[in-house]
């Protein structure tokens, strides 16, 4: 099979295989192209369709439409007096919804804006401060502790600590991070005391 436009050879890639069993065969690039050029007429065509195939459904136009004095003096009385009385659905709520269990209430706060900035911090590091801080190596610059066990820290590079994601708490990566912690910390110890001797 080729391409009615182009004569390429058509296969699954440059085709479209619904067509396949028609004889309406063309790759895409060449629809593409046809599309963009036909945009309006086969939206016209589209619409055609539409109408053929459901023929009831038909935009119906009010009989007021664009009509003014068409009601006398008595029918307007009369469709007045029927809406006395009626209460309207938002009386009593301000011309709103009435407030439920989820509404605020006035001077109510949101709960990730209580207290300052710093009283928010404080919170979020509750849990560091369960942790000990019991150093096998000295800080340097551009280090941060990693904590192998909840209270043994090994001060690591920056680069290494975030380059794996790890969690203390669920376990996950910490032999990964650890055998890193480990091999910097002998290496570094080893460096110090070749200095020495």
């Amino acid at each position: 099979m080729k391409c009615r436009k182009c004569n390429i050879e058509l296969n699954e890639s440059n085709s479209f295989p619904s067509q396949w069993k028609q004889y309406n065969w063309i790759c895409k690039f060449c629809n593409r192209e046809y599309s963009e050029k036909n945009k309006d007429r086969i939206k016209e065509l589209h619409h055609q369709y539409y109408k053929l195939k459901h023929p009831e459904k038909k935009i119906r136009v009010p009989w007021n439409k664009g009509k003014s004095g068409i009601y006398s003096k008595e029918t307007l009385d009369k469709m007045s007096r029927s809406q006395k009385g009626r209460i309207a659905w938002n009386k009593d709520t301000k011309k709103i919804c009435k407030p439920n269990s989820g509404s605020f209430k006035k001077g109510q706060v949101p709960h990730n804006k209580i207290g300052t900035k710093r009283e928010h911090i404080l919170r979020m590091n509750t849990r560091r401060r369960l942790y000990g801080h019991d150093c096998l190596n000295q800080e340097f610059s551009n280090s941060e502790a990693h904590h192998i066990d909840i209270n043994t820290v090994i001060w690591i590079p920056k680069e290494i600590h975030r380059m794996i994601i790890h969690n203390l708490k669920t376990k996950k990566n910490m032999e990964i991070i650890n055998t890193y912690a480990y091999f910097f910390l002998v290496q570094n110890n080893i460096k110090q005391l070749s200095g020495v001797i």
